[in-house]
């Protein structure tokens, strides 16, 4: 893949409205894509680095995020604006 082509697909994934998005619970997200198919993202917390179910994620490894974790922790964001700016 190309630079271009990488960077377009890391700009269309940071799109929150691509997937839905559902808080499971603390710091953790559920993914669902148009085609159903769905991961589990646990963002980071203290010791615990963040983590995707998605192969993408896994074929990476330590260290390295997915574009669901990255959009995840754009929906975790939102999330915490909504519910803190009352």
């Amino acid at each position: 893949m190309n630079l271009d082509a990488q960077a377009k697909r890391w700009r269309r994934s940071l799109d929150v409205r691509r997937y839905r998005w559902r808080r499971v619970g603390d710091r953790r997200w559920r993914c669902e894509k148009p085609d159903g198919t769905a991961y589990t993202v646990n963002l980071a917390a203290g010791d615990r680095p963040a983590s995707c179910t998605c192969p993408d994620a896994y074929y990476r490894g330590d260290g390295q995020v997915c574009k669901h974790i990255l959009c995840a922790r754009e929906a975790e964001r939102r999330w915490l604006l909504s519910h803190t700016a009352k």
